[in-house]
């Protein structure tokens, strides 16, 4: 299942909301808030701990267009 990045955003802010709190996500999946912070604010991209923790993974994919 193909997902946009808004998808994946909103599916991290609720397993924070899930989690208790961004606080409460970074300690159990051991980033810092300020990190989780970050990417819920589009400074950071999510990297793959914070992917992990939702249960998605980043593919990269490229075509040939003619």
């Amino acid at each position: 299942m193909s997902l946009k990045p808004l998808d994946v955003y909103a599916m991290l802010r609720q397993s924070c909301r899930d989690a208790g709190g961004q606080s409460a996500f970074a300690r159990k999946h051991g980033v810092t808030a300020a990190y989780v912070s970050d990417v819920l604010n589009g400074r950071q991209d999510p990297g793959p701990a914070l992917l992990k923790a939702i249960g998605v993974r980043k593919v990269v994919r490229y075509e040939v267009v003619k």
